[in-house]
């Protein structure tokens, strides 16, 4: 039965490739076979409850009801506290299953992790370099000649990447297998297409290799930098190869005449600015953006604030907004004190990735989205254990 879960928890976030279903039925199934495979579930449950993320994660899902009864759609904004109800119990869920994992299931699961995102990393490159019809049906369905089809896996890949170079790191040797793996998917987070994922993987480099000099002693040979600096250069080149040359442009324009600065997003984030005041306590609501009077020339999309930071602001005012900030302290220091274990570093860059492709990316309140956080945490507990 943990040989089960520990696959299916494996191949749960590569799979969001397939869909956001597939990956939530992975994860469903991952969940329900390790918890009837846990034994001392209630003292696990109790020792989880008892922490102070599981204390202030509470008082923000208190808060978030709260919030609701002066939003200005109520129905909405209810609908996506109880998701956030749900989900916490998720993260319950997740750590439980985690924590009680043997060390010998722990390995596997490192492993099928390792392979099934490498898998994913090929069809994602197929997929876009030689755009096959079934293939591309099968992955996107109706979106399949959607030229942006891809982007969406750019962040999640980066999150997915410090835990491939972990891996990676007991090849001391074989210099195809230690680099190989980890230029797949560092390349495929550039043919994706997705610029916050691109931003969010280069931040997460840069504090994994510092952590690693600092914590785990780990020295640069003198090619390394020269394979660094050279991949690096040849992500986007990869890109404008598998996606065209236009769209090459595209990425690299970030101020494009036709949406302005960020595709857009500018515009955006300026309406989320002015609206900042419109109930500065409790906020507008949770997932209210889209119910805002839109400006008079019309915003690239009106679904929500595209950044994480403005959209807990607008949404739930200065109560969501201090409470959410004292969780993302608490699970910072918690995750600065495992920096001396490697998978606790690869656990924490992850958490970057997540975070900083949040200021550009989808509403934080995205079920499939906000579930690959305390996916990465709780996973980080059991890798640290191999």
């Amino acid at each position: 039965m943990w040989a089960f879960s520990a696959f299916f928890m494996a191949v749960a976030v590569p799979s969001l490739l397939v869909g956001r279903a597939v990956m939530f039925v992975f994860l469903s199934l991952g969940l329900i076979v390790g918890l009837l495979a846990s034994r001392n579930i209630l003292d696990t449950v109790k020792t989880a409850l008892t922490s102070p993320i599981a204390k202030i994660l509470v008082i923000i899902l208190v808060a978030f009801f709260i919030i609701s009864i002066n939003a200005v759609n109520p129905a909405r904004s209810f609908d996506i506290a109880w998701q956030m109800v749900y989900m916490a119990l998720s993260t319950l869920g997740l750590y439980v299953v985690f924590s009680s994992m043997p060390k010998d299931k722990t390995k596997f699961l490192w492993r099928t992790l390792h392979a099934s995102t490498l898998f994913i990393c090929a069809l994602c490159i197929i997929d876009a370099f030689f755009q096959i019809s079934f293939l591309g049906e099968f992955l996107h369905g109706n979106k399949a000649g959607n030229v942006h089809r891809l982007n969406f896996m750019s962040p999640v890949l980066a999150m997915l990447l410090p835990f491939i170079w972990v891996y990676e790191m007991k090849y001391e040797d074989n210099l195809l297998k230690r680099y190989g793996f980890v230029l797949l998917v560092f390349w495929a987070v550039f043919i994706c297409g997705g610029r916050a994922g691109w931003i969010a993987m280069l931040a997460s480099l840069t504090v994994f290799l510092f952590l690693m000099w600092q914590q785990q002693k780990f020295k640069l040979r003198w090619y390394q930098p020269i394979v660094a600096i050279s991949a690096l250069a040849l992500g986007p080149v990869l890109f404008g190869f598998a996606k065209g040359w236009a769209q090459f442009q595209e990425r690299l324009n970030i101020v494009p005449e036709s949406t302005g600065f960020a595709s857009g997003r500018m515009g955006i984030w300026q309406f989320a600015l002015d609206h900042m005041n419109d109930n500065p306590l409790t906020g507008i609501g949770l997932g209210n953006f889209r119910n805002l009077p839109l400006p008079e020339n019309g915003l690239v999309s009106n679904a929500h604030p595209h950044n994480f930071v403005l959209q807990i602001g607008l949404e739930t005012g200065l109560l969501g907004s201090v409470t959410v900030s004292i969780l993302l302290v608490i699970l910072t220091l918690s995750l600065w004190k495992s920096r001396t274990n490697a998978a606790g570093i690869a656990t924490g860059c992850a958490v970057i990735a997540f975070f900083v492709s949040a200021l550009a990316n989808t509403s934080i309140f995205q079920a499939w989205w906000l579930i690959l956080l305390p996916f990465v945490v709780t996973l980080g507990i059991t890798l640290r254990k191999s």
